[in-house]
């Protein structure tokens, strides 16, 4: 790791998040969840199960599924934040704070590392309840998406702090397995389909899950966890990942030009649009405060969605 890589960190946000007009503990609460990061779990679902019906031809019963399938993008939305919060509270605290991070709701005090345990693992039971009385194929695959979480928060595992095990892990559950666990909730979860497009997903994720960790060095760096950021610097990260986003596109128009994927899925190469832009500017210090974290990680999680969007758009087409 460069020692110059050790500056970048306490990008200046200011415990203005999330700026409404509630108690403090209730302002903590909505932090610990992580809200913005809620909305791609929410359209995995959502566009990945008008994915399935487009493919099928089954259009014409969205009417009739529309609320059971916003209530399966809530679980899986749920289990998102109950991730989200599983992260925080198994980080030592004062990790946060060198990072710059000490408003957090943990390292602030507001609230225990208990009580956040104790709300993550209430909010994986509804997750899984919830996604098992949908689909027994939904629910298992939100049951899988659990483990990978408890493996990489948790410890003897805790696959956060194993070098590019932290990656695959999340590349697993958040590039790979939503797309089949939205289709598994009306289609079948072994159609190849949905696993070949989350391979794709799965390889760009693997790459830009990075993006979140470069703000944290010098805490990670401390605390023995091991990520890419950590070990390589961000110059050399910065090369390294554009492997496995150029293969997520590759990957894609192999598949394309073997008639794996159908023709229409050729509109997610316009995703390589924005992932450039991400290159240009990974590793600047350029954060949103209001949103928390750098702007990579922001439009991370809005191309991530966009996977989901135009692979709905591909396959209604």
């Amino acid at each position: 790791m460069n020692k110059g890589d050790l500056k970048y960190t306490g990008m200046g946000i200011k415990a203005r998040y999330p700026n409404v007009p509630l108690s403090k503990r209730m302002r903590a609460l909505i932090q610990l969840f992580r809200p913005f990061t809620l909305f791609a779990p929410m359209l995995a679902v959502f566009f990945g199960s008008i994915a399935q019906m487009g493919y099928a031809s089954e259009m014409h019963l969205l009417g009739d599924r529309i609320y059971e399938l916003l209530f399966a993008g809530f679980a899986l939305m749920i289990a998102q934040a109950s991730g989200q919060i599983s992260n925080q509270a198994c980080d030592p605290p004062e990790l946060d704070r060198i990072n710059g991070k000490g408003y957090r709701p943990i390292p602030s005090g507001v609230i225990s590392q208990e009580e956040a345990i104790s709300i993550g693992w209430g909010l994986a039971l509804f997750s899984i309840s919830g996604a098992f009385l949908i689909s027994p194929q939904f629910g298992m695959m939100v049951s899988i998406i659990y483990v990978v979480i408890v493996s990489y928060n948790f410890e003897p595992l805790r696959l956060k702090k194993r070098l590019w095990l932290n990656n695959i892990s999340m590349a697993f559950s958040r590039g790979l397995l939503p797309l089949p666990a939205a289709w598994a909730i009306f289609g079948n979860v072994f159609d190849p389909l949905p696993w070949m497009i989350g391979l794709c997903i799965f390889l760009w994720v693997l790459g830009w899950q990075s993006a979140k960790d470069i703000d944290d060095i010098e805490g990670d760096a401390k605390y023995g966890i091991n990520t890419p950021a950590v070990y390589y610097g961000i110059e050399k990260l910065k090369k390294i990942i554009i492997f496995p986003s150029v293969a997520s596109f590759v990957v894609l128009g192999l598949f394309l030009w073997y008639n794996i994927v159908p023709f229409y899925s050729s509109i997610l190469l316009i995703l390589a649009i924005p992932t450039l832009v991400m290159h240009m500017y990974f590793g600047k210090s350029n954060a949103i405060e209001q949103l928390e974290n750098n702007m990579v990680w922001q439009i991370f999680y809005l191309v991530l969605g966009g996977w989901f969007l135009l692979t709905a758009i591909a396959l209604i087409l």
